[in-house]
């Protein structure tokens, strides 16, 4: 009789096993308390699922994996470099997502992207911090004051990070390859 292969690690979220995976190797300057929603030094988990619809928006374990590689990958180096940094949209459930009119493939549904402003700073100037770095970025988009007015972010699972830099002006999309931004 032939051995069978035991596939049950196979049923475990991808998210969980990317975090196991995540937690097992070494990070720099990485403080997390003793609390159980916080996930780097200056942000918890509280503030990544906040939502205006009334709507639940309970964030499930595999996107609290990707929250936290998110927010110790990008958030926390971010805001280390500029100072305060308000997260306007985090993770969203299915539902969430879809009565704000988020794209039915967004990222922020497996919780791999947020929505961020600074007080010291501009979403352009935001933006191109994140440009100049070598964070593990798979899309960027700036948008304009009549789009929002803030910076998305979110995390490449993939290695090396696809790193797309997006300008967004009245909805129309724009590549970003370095130079003068006009929003």
């Amino acid at each position: 009789m032939a051995n069978k292969i035991d596939t049950s690690i196979l049923l475990l979220p991808i998210g969980l096993i990317m975090y196991a995976l995540y937690k097992a190797l070494p990070h720099d300057n990485v403080v997390i308390p003793d609390k159980p929603d916080q996930i780097s030094k200056n942000f918890n988990l509280n503030e990544m699922n906040v939502t205006s619809t009334g709507l639940p928006n309970t964030i499930p374990t595999d996107a609290k994996a990707w929250l936290v590689a998110l927010t110790q990958e990008i958030l926390q180096p971010l805001r280390d470099k500029i100072g305060s940094i308000t997260i306007t949209s985090g993770y969203r459930s299915q539902e969430v997502n879809s009565r704000i009119g988020g794209s039915p493939y967004s990222q922020h549904m497996l919780g791999q992207a947020c929505d961020i402003i600074s007080p010291g700073m501009s979403p352009k100037d935001i933006f191109l911090v994140l440009y100049r770095s070598n964070y593990p970025i798979k899309q960027c988009i700036v948008y304009s004051k009549n789009d929002g007015n803030f910076v998305h972010v979110s995390i490449d699972p993939r290695r090396p990070a696809k790193r797309e830099f997006l300008v967004n002006v009245s909805g129309a999309f724009s590549p970003y390859n370095g130079g003068s931004i006009v929003l």
